[in-house]
């Protein structure tokens, strides 16, 4: 009994430390959508909720998505034009999107944030 007590706890422990974070991200194909003038709810309709959003003034904002591109696996094999595609690994490339008077006032692109 005491034994399966302790690999119960054992695997409660390993379970319940076991964290996926998943950090939400835009594909880099919705961006040529994104234009300056287009209004806040035009943005989250096209990427969603920001990850941050600062107030700066009453009609001043800042927001930042996170985002990333399509890879390719390789070349697709004969007979098959299928070519299999997959997100980068790494978000650390961000948008950031400067609202003034409720519409965007400026777009900022930046690649390998964290990259040091």
């Amino acid at each position: 009994m005491k034994k399966l007590l302790l690999i119960g706890l054992s695997l409660l422990l390993i379970v319940g430390c076991w964290q996926t974070t998943y950090r939400p991200f835009i594909d880099l194909d919705l961006l040529d959508e994104l234009r300056v003038g287009d209004s806040m709810r035009s943005v989250v309709e096209l990427f969603g909720e920001p990850l941050i959003k600062i107030n700066q003034t009453p009609d001043e904002e800042i927001w930042e998505y996170e985002y990333r591109f399509k890879r390719k696996t390789g070349p697709p094999e004969p007979g098959n034009n299928h070519v299999t595609r997959y997100y980068s690994k790494s978000s650390d490339r961000s948008v950031i999107v400067h609202f003034k008077n409720f519409k965007v006032s400026e777009i900022i692109i930046n690649k390998d944030t964290n990259k040091k």
